[in-house]
């Protein structure tokens, strides 16, 4: 018998969407009632990274990161169950990109990568945005 927290878990393992859609909710529909959820839980291994829609952006991320100048990273914990995803993005990155991180106190081993990797970096409060002169996305078809 499977206990009802390991139950939860893996079904909401095998009920993602993996039908290769990704939709963006419009604002008048975020407080919906929705099957899933749309966030990975801090400190929880990404059980979307095997989806084919995850797997279809992160080639296209490969095949568009030499255009990118900058690297806008949020609020990111860098556990260890964080850190093949986070060292992707940066390790993919052209070295003329800066990094730029919404936190003001990072986690130390980020800022080791980063600088590992040789990237300038720039930290920011969330009453600072710093849009201004990035290229803030890409598209693909």
């Amino acid at each position: 018998m499977i206990p009802p927290q390991e139950y939860v878990r893996k079904s909401l393992f095998f009920t993602r969407n993996d039908f290769g859609k990704v939709e963006v909710i419009p604002k008048s529909k975020w407080l919906s009632h929705r099957y899933e959820a749309d966030i990975i839980p801090p400190s929880v291994s990404n059980i979307q990274i095997h989806l084919s829609w995850v797997d279809t952006m992160l080639r296209v991320y490969e095949s568009k990161v030499s255009d990118l100048d900058a690297l806008v990273i949020i609020g990111s914990s860098y556990w260890e169950v964080d850190r093949p995803e986070i060292d992707f993005f940066l390790e993919n990155l052209p070295k003329k990109a800066t990094v730029y991180i919404g936190n003001l106190e990072p986690d130390r081993e980020l800022i080791k990568k980063i600088k590992s990797l040789g990237f300038s970096y720039n930290l920011f409060g969330f009453d600072e945005l710093p849009w201004k002169n990035i290229k803030t996305s890409f598209y693909y078809e």
